[in-house]
């Protein structure tokens, strides 16, 4: 019990040298980078390139907007910390035109990676769309279907194909479609379901922990996000 009063003592003391520490900071520095992930630079080609955070995009997950280098040369990204990353089916995907460019995916303390990815200016996900008709989402659930079919035809799986992770893009009767969230898809036969899966999306009935993501599972996952809008 002794043992635990002074564990519990030390943390309140260092908690409160803590934020003395970064309120002082923060006043000092009105414009820093605080506030934001200690990672501020990634290596592009053998340089490392300065990053300079924006705004935290995500309420839950890591996701981050910044830009990368500086000067007239530096562009808008996304920065993602996670601890897995399917590059190989990222690129593939950005190849077949359908996802934004993979700029960088770099390993950093604790077993994390941080992920740079091209910002896509004027698109939002599929989520955030109410204004559609049956017959628009019918034919967008149908372009859906085909990106993911030619990512399963290069050997991918994806295992997250709800609406949040598909981006469009409208020009007047124009549109145009990104898939995004590449966390954890992989190898058809070895890509694979975390833990703790939100029990209130429809899965696949086969679609578990540690279970195998397989095709089929993209294609349901698609049909049960795209069913309401179709149907009312």
């Amino acid at each position: 019990m002794l043992y635990t009063a002074r564990l519990f003592k030390s943390l309140k003391i260092a908690l409160e040298r803590l934020e003395n520490y970064y309120s002082k900071a923060m006043m000092q520095h009105t414009d820093c980078q605080l506030t934001f992930p200690y990672t501020n630079s990634i290596k592009i080609d053998d340089d490392n390139v300065k990053l300079t955070y924006i705004s935290k995009i995500s309420e839950d997950r890591d996701i981050f907007r910044a830009t990368l280098g500086d000067g007239p040369d530096s562009r808008e990204v996304i920065i993602k910390f996670v601890q897995h990353y399917a590059v190989d089916c990222h690129k593939a995907c950005h190849e077949l035109g359908f996802s934004p460019e993979l700029i960088a995916c770099e390993p950093i303390a604790g077993g994390w990676y941080i992920v740079v990815i091209e910002f896509l200016e004027d698109y939002e996900p599929l989520s955030e769309i109410r204004r559609h008709s049956k017959d628009e989402w019918q034919v967008i659930k149908i372009e859906t279907m085909e990106m993911v079919t030619k990512m399963h035809s290069k050997g991918f799986v994806h295992g997250d194909m709800r609406l949040p992770n598909i981006l469009i893009k409208e020009s007047g009767s124009e549109h145009s479609l990104k898939i995004i969230d590449f966390d954890w898809a992989g190898m058809l036969g070895e890509a694979k379901y975390p833990p703790f899966l939100n029990q209130e999306i429809n899965w696949h009935p086969d679609v578990g922990f540690g279970k195998k993501i397989k095709k089929e599972h993209d294609l349901h996952l698609i049909d049960m996000e795209f069913q309401y809008y179709i149907k009312t």
